[in-house]
C-alpha cells in the first residue's frame, strides 16, 4: 500500500492496487501487493456490515463485482494497459473473500453469469451501458425470485 497527501480532500490517503480507480504502483508492484495482502480490513468491514444488517432484521445478499473481459479492462478514461492481470486478480481475491464471508455468516451469495454479458455492453472495466444494466438486473431478479430473500 502506498500513502500520500491528498490536496483535494486535505488529508492523507491510502491507495491500493486496482481499488478506488487509483493505480499508483507499477503493474508488477501492484500484483505483489495483491498477493501479499490478506485484506483483513475489507473482510472485517464487510462482515460487520452483514452482521449489523442481520441484527436489524434485514435480509442480505452479497454480490461481487462483475468485470469486463480482459481485452476491455484497459479502456478506462486513462489508459490502463498492463494492469489487466492486476484488475483480474484483485476482483478474484475480493470475490473469494465475499464468498468466504457468505459461508461464515450464512448469507446468500450471488455471482453474475459473466458469459451472458457482451463486451460492448461495458463502458469501462466495470460500468455498464443500459443494455448491460438490464442483463445485470435480469440475472439479479431471477435469483431473488428463486431465493428466500423476497416473499
Amino acid at each position: 500500500m502506498e500513502t500520500g497527501f491528498d490536496p483535494v480532500n486535505g488529508g492523507v490517503t491510502a491507495y491500493t492496487p486496482a481499488i478506488n480507480g487509483v493505480l499508483p504502483l507499477s503493474p508488477k508492484d501492484s500484483m505483489q501487493v495483491i498477493n501479499d495482502r490478506n485484506h483483513i480490513a475489507f473482510e472485517s468491514n464487510i462482515t460487520t456490515i452483514v452482521d449489523v444488517a442481520k441484527l436489524n432484521g434485514s435480509k442480505v445478499l452479497i454480490v461481487p463485482l462483475i468485470q469486463a473481459s480482459r481485452d476491455k479492462l484497459s479502456l478506462w478514461p486513462e489508459n490502463r494497459k498492463g494492469y489487466e492481470d492486476v484488475l483480474i486478480a484483485s476482483a478474484e481475491k475480493h470475490t473469494k473473500i465475499l464468498e468466504k464471508i457468505s459461508l461464515k455468516t450464512n448469507t446468500n451469495f450471488f455471482e453474475f453469469n459473466r458469459s451472458l454479458f457482451k463486451d460492448d455492453w461495458f463502458i469501462d472495466n466495470c460500468h455498464l451501458y443500459p443494455i448491460g444494466s438490464k442483463e445485470k438486473a435480469k440475472q439479479l431478479y431471477n435469483y431473488l425470485v428463486k431465493s428466500d430473500l423476497i416473499n
